[in-house]
């Protein structure tokens, strides 16, 4: 009974119409962007809970130890490392060109394969949603993916110079000019900008392989799910507009045949 007073008195008041109006345009202009951010953490909840991606996260991590406490480095490679900043580089020379593209490529084509092997894929798209925006939020955060890689891997290799030091050095950072043996003296802060400016450009990089990889196969997986959600819908609408088998006819009776 309140609730149709208050209907009733909101019809007669224009005032209350006008503020309810404009509550609801004001909420359904935030709604995109707020279903965009709920897209976004769902697809990176999902990025980091695969295994190939923890797999990968452990691995980058580690990495930089290995040429922090590799013990035959100057015999070999005939480098020395003088300063912790020389960590990074070594560590992203050697593993950005075949390491962390793989790592990508698979983490990224398994986004959507995992989706359409485990059927979570047909139920996300029979949902009221954009199919352009849930293929979106999976190509930002697949863009993004190398970024968090590269992000690891250094912080790793900050840990792992930490025996080395990080004050004013002697040499280069092997990411900017002269590589390892640098151009006379160089400061923390040109070795620290150098060290960052090579690993943006790596992720930069490794962008259009998350993307390659994830696309072709997102675009086919959607399309089957579309079709598979279809052809489930028109065979319920079918069978419920269907009439129900009629009775087969009685036989004749045998004393008059009737």
């Amino acid at each position: 009974a309140q609730k149709h007073e208050g209907s009733h008195r909101d019809v007669r008041n224009p005032a209350a119409l006008t503020l309810r109006r404009r509550h609801h345009e004001r909420h359904d202009d935030s709604a995109p962007g707020h279903l965009v951010l709920t897209l976004l953490g769902l697809e990176f909840r999902k990025l980091l809970g695969a295994r190939s991606v923890k797999i990968a996260l452990i691995i980058a991590f580690l990495i930089p130890w290995i040429w922090s406490l590799a013990p035959r480095l100057q015999q070999v490679y005939g480098l020395v490392l003088t300063s912790g900043f020389q960590v990074p580089a070594i560590s992203l020379i050697t593993s950005v060109q075949f390491v962390l593209p793989l790592f990508v490529a698979l983490s990224c084509a398994e986004m959507i394969g995992t989706e359409v092997a485990q059927g979570t894929l047909a139920p996300l798209l029979l949902r009221p949603l954009d199919r352009n925006r849930v293929i979106a939020s999976k190509l930002i955060v697949a863009l993004l993916y190398p970024a968090l890689l590269l992000l690891t891997l250094l912080l790793g290799s900050f840990l792992a110079g930490l025996r080395l030091g990080y004050s004013d050095f002697v040499g280069g950072s092997g990411l900017g000019p002269g590589g390892f043996i640098g151009q006379g003296a160089l400061d923390s802060a040109a070795a620290l900008s150098q060290v960052l400016r090579g690993y943006g450009l790596g992720a930069l990089v490794m962008a259009p392989i998350a993307a390659l990889a994830m696309l072709p196969f997102s675009g086919r997986s959607t399309s089957r799910s579309a079709g598979r959600t279809s052809r489930a819908a028109s065979r319920g609408t079918s069978s419920r507009c269907r009439s129900p088998p009629r009775s087969p006819p009685s036989p004749p009776c045998r004393s008059c045949g009737c």
